[in-house]
């Protein structure tokens, strides 16, 4: 079998990061999150170098160039007790209460707590672009109230 390179113009194609980029967003995608036409992009992380709303131009980029992509939708959630608010400057949008996970320990496959488990989540989305005509997959889980908490 003759293996080809990867094609970077597919939607599933994975960022590549630019050598003089500092804040960078990671990704997992496309993700399984609830979706009724194409699978989202997933945002898993983001890091900066503490520069004022870096998080948040992160966001607004790591979208534009999904879009650019082919991806229709972009998620990432947040943990209960983080404020949400480099997302909300990005225009982002609670769109789901996810419940605490119990944890990813089984039987046939251990493993250790990291303390990120029993902790409730929000489901955010990001913007569409109504100027451009872009219309997001709707989400068809269960919403929980529309607004972040207070």
């Amino acid at each position: 079998m003759t293996r080809r390179p990867l094609d970077r113009s597919s939607p599933s194609a994975p960022p590549t990061r630019p050598a003089s980029c500092a804040p960078w967003p990671s990704s997992a995608g496309p993700s399984l999150v609830t979706s009724t036409t194409a699978p989202p992009l997933e945002v898993t992380r983001t890091a900066s170098d503490g520069a004022p709303n870096a998080n948040s131009l992160l966001y607004g980029a790591a979208w534009r160039a999904a879009k650019a992509l082919g991806y229709r939708r972009m998620v990432t959630y947040t943990q209960d007790g983080e404020s949400g608010a480099s997302l909300r400057g990005a225009g982002w949008r609670v769109i789901a209460s996810r419940p605490p996970r119990a944890g990813w320990h089984t039987a046939s496959r251990p493993r250790a707590d990291h303390g990120n488990n029993h902790v409730p989540r929000l489901l955010w989305q990001a913007p569409a672009d109504h100027r451009a005509g872009d219309q997001q997959a709707p989400c068809t889980a269960p919403l929980a109230s529309p607004n972040p908490p207070e």
